[in-house]
């Protein structure tokens, strides 16, 4: 695997990027690149939680399946992939949720705003802690 070609090694987060690039979030764009400066979307947040998810189960010598443990939110704005990433991971618990939590809307092209993703991860983090114990 090769770095990502917009991640110099000098950049204050290289290190970080390579890593995560190696565990977590192997693809990058189309072109090779990693847009560390650009905002991350709602989906692209819910990939990057599912594989630190999978990542950390792994580590902790655990089946890395990630198990539905509730019932599954059908987000009336996703289809194919994302239909498939946002299913599954409402269902483990309940780290995919609707745009300010009402409603059925995913609004996976957004920005995932501050209050999101740490509800996000902190929903990631608990689960994996659940299925440890």
């Amino acid at each position: 695997m090769r770095p990502f070609l917009d991640v110099d090694a000098s950049r204050w987060s290289a290190t970080k990027i390579n890593w995560a690039q190696w565990n977590i979030i192997p693809e990058g764009t189309a072109t090779g690149n990693f847009r560390p400066t650009d905002y991350i979307t709602r989906a692209e947040l819910l990939g990057f939680l599912r594989r630190s998810a999978e990542l950390l189960k792994a580590k902790l010598g655990r089946e890395t399946v990630l198990s539905a443990n509730k019932s599954a939110v059908k987000f009336s704005d996703v289809s194919g992939y994302n239909q498939q990433l946002t299913l599954q991971m409402s269902a483990y618990c309940g780290v995919a949720s609707p745009l300010n939590e009402e409603g059925t809307n995913f609004a996976p092209n957004e920005p995932a705003k501050r209050d999101y993703t740490a509800a996000a991860i902190l929903r990631t983090i608990k689960c994996v802690q659940n299925d440890y114990n």
